[in-house]
């Protein structure tokens, strides 16, 4: 009996072995299939990390290049920074320069707007002075052919008394004085003419020189109003 407990109880550890065992080959086993499976995918896996590298290596390359590039860019930038600071300096300068110039054209302009002013001013004053003077003349000549006209009439009272004093034998002193006074009224609206034609002239002369100095609307339309 004790010798078959003792084989019972052998042959139970010899069971337990073999399951050990074996579950021992089941994993060798396992782990050679994956051994295999790493070795078929061994030259895929270094394809990948070949490609993996170059990959890296390209983009080494392209960080720099970029560096290269901004690099350059920064440069460009520097430089044309100092262009413009060079640039600057120089306008600077010459806005320096100009100043003085400035003061002196602003001046200049100054002075030709208050030579304007004052030659818009003694224009006026000439205007009003020619219109007063040409309105002298109307009224002078406006007399002179009222007395002319005076002066007809009594020419021609003067010819009936001729007639008359013919016929009754009078002395023929009225014909005499009337004759005088037409001739006087006469000369006197020949006189307010000729004033009156001189003055239109010098008007004419005057709105003329005004005209070529500023060939304005205005200056052309005082123009046409004195040759009219």
């Amino acid at each position: 009996e004790r010798t078959a407990s003792l084989r019972a109880t052998q042959a139970k550890g010899d069971g337990y072995r073999a399951k050990e065992y074996r579950s021992r080959l089941n994993g060798a086993y396992a782990r050679l299939r994956r051994l295999k499976e790493r070795v078929k995918l061994a030259p895929a896996a270094l394809k990948t990390a070949a490609l993996n590298a170059k990959l890296a290596e390209q983009s080494d390359e392209r960080v720099k290049e970029r560096l290269r590039i901004e690099g350059d860019r920064e440069a460009t930038d520097v430089a044309h920074m100092k262009k413009d600071r060079a640039l600057e300096r120089v306008q600077e300068r010459r806005i320096s320069d100009l100043r003085p110039l400035e003061g002196t054209q602003e001046k200049a302009v100054r002075a030709a707007t208050r030579a304007a002013v004052s030659e818009d001013g003694v224009v006026r004053r000439e205007s009003g002075e020619v219109r007063d003077i040409m309105r002298r003349a109307r009224s002078v000549g406006a007399s002179g052919a009222m007395h002319a006209r005076v002066a007809e009439r009594w020419g021609g009272a003067a010819i009936s008394e001729l007639h008359e004093a013919k016929a009754y034998g009078q002395v023929a002193e009225k014909l005499l004085g009337a004759k005088r006074s037409l001739s006087d009224g006469r000369r006197d609206a020949l006189e307010a003419r000729q004033m009156s034609h001189g003055l239109e002239m010098m008007a004419a002369e005057v709105a003329l020189r005004r005209f070529r100095g500023d060939p304005s609307g205005r200056n052309r339309r005082e123009l046409e109003r004195v040759r009219e």
